[in-house]
């Protein structure tokens, strides 16, 4: 997104030189206001419910506090912004503040590294998933707390590029003259689509994507292992009960015992008789009623299919809710950064665009709400989220008296 989120006038590629400065359109300034405070309490509740206890400090939390961290820097340079607008855009005569001012905040060139920023650390979580859903055994190696740390690093300094590239190109400062910003050059606006959206996307939904797919070929595989394991264990009691029905018809079927007198010699036999189906009948129900509860067959646990232990498969729970979470996380960027990338796009191609129009409104807007949205997110997906917030939430009730 170029610099300009709050404009005026219908331009189109021919009058640049003619661009007029930026014109504060109330609605917006508004939403933006909002929007800002929204972010600032979400964001910060994010941070602190994954970085107060040291069990929840994995690396796809670290990378999920860092685009909170992100988003909370944002929103309070859009808050900033909206004050700075209202009040008229102060200027100040400490020499250091002006070229501050000139270089980074006029411009908005400080706001648009942050986006740059939270781009590009969104691009990096759904690597970090790639690799923990697609490559588990590499992931380890990959994904240490010190390679992370050293990516966060790099991705605060390199990706704002596009932003060190405008200010070169686009601002003059000088004592007699004070701040000259020009219209950006349409090379480096598609420059900066590249960089800053095309790039990041095409990572983002190749990673992503093989994700979905990688969910989906595993929860069909489970799926199919759990029939597997119900089937097993009904099998495996239907033998183990016929054996006792068999053991206990057996016993009805030995026959009588019988005795005969020869002289002063008695004699006692053990006869085999036959039975009828009816008495078969009785005598197998006779001897159930007399099984005491503790010969009753049970399923034997190794009947059933190597299932995993109960940790393993919390773990591989609670990873695929972080993985859909996030999988949720990038289509909301996309809706909320394609209609104002494209837009621009086409306008450093040579194509119109009104930024009077509701069009361009709604686009920037949608910008905006991106910064406050991620934690909403959280709330309704992330299970170790949510269950932390109420546990706060509890925490919070029984200090104040509330019942």
């Amino acid at each position: 997104m170029m610099n300009t989120t709050i404009r005026s006038d219908s331009v189109t590629s021919d009058d640049r030189e003619s661009f007029p400065v930026d014109t504060a359109i109330s609605a917006l300034l508004l939403t933006q206001l909002l929007v800002g405070l929204l972010g600032i309490v979400g964001n910060f509740l994010v941070c602190f419910v994954f970085l107060h206890r040291r069990t929840q400090r994995n690396q796809t939390n670290l990378l999920i506090t860092n685009q909170a961290f992100i988003d909370l820097f944002t929103s309070l340079l859009l808050v900033l912004h909206v004050v700075y607008e209202l009040s008229g855009h102060p200027e100040t005569d400490i020499y250091l503040l002006r070229i501050w001012s000139c270089f980074l905040w006029k411009n908005q060139n400080l706001l648009f590294a942050s986006f740059a920023i939270s781009t590009f650390n969104l691009t990096i979580i759904s690597l970090e998933r790639y690799f923990a859903t697609i490559f588990p055994h590499s992931y380890a190696n990959i994904f240490t707390r010190r390679n992370l740390r050293f990516t966060i690093l790099v991705i605060w300094l390199v990706s704002p590029l596009m932003q060190y590239i405008l200010i070169i190109t686009t601002i003059r400062f000088s004592d007699e003259t004070g701040c000259d910003i020009r219209w950006t050059p349409a090379w480096v606006g598609i420059l900066l689509f590249l960089w800053e959206y095309f790039l990041p996307v095409i990572i983002m939904s190749f990673s992503f994507a093989s994700v979905a797919r990688k969910l989906r070929r595993m929860n069909k595989v489970l799926s199919n292992a759990s029939s597997l394991r119900s089937a097993a264990t009904m099998t495996t009691a239907a033998v183990e009960s016929r054996s006792v029905v068999t053991e206990a018809t057996a016993s009805c079927e030995q026959g009588v015992e019988t005795s005969f007198t020869q002289g002063t010699v008695t004699t006692s036999m053990f006869l085999k008789l036959p039975m009828s189906a009816r008495n078969r009948q009785d005598c197998f129900h006779s001897q159930q009623e007399n099984t005491p509860p503790s010969a009753t067959p049970t399923p034997s646990p190794a009947a059933s299919f190597s299932s995993p232990s109960t940790s393993n498969f919390r773990v591989n729970v609670r990873r695929r809710n972080a993985t859909t979470t996030l999988l949720t996380v990038y289509f909301v960027y996309i809706i909320c950064w394609s209609p104002n990338q494209w837009a621009f796009f086409q306008l450093n191609l040579g194509g119109p665009l009104d930024f009077r129009g509701y069009f361009y409104k709604i686009s920037v807007t949608l910008v905006i709400l991106n910064t406050c949205v991620n934690p909403f997110i959280y709330a309704l997906r992330h299970k170790t989220y949510k269950d932390r917030v109420k546990e706060l939430v509890r925490h919070c009730k029984r200090k104040i008296g509330v019942h």
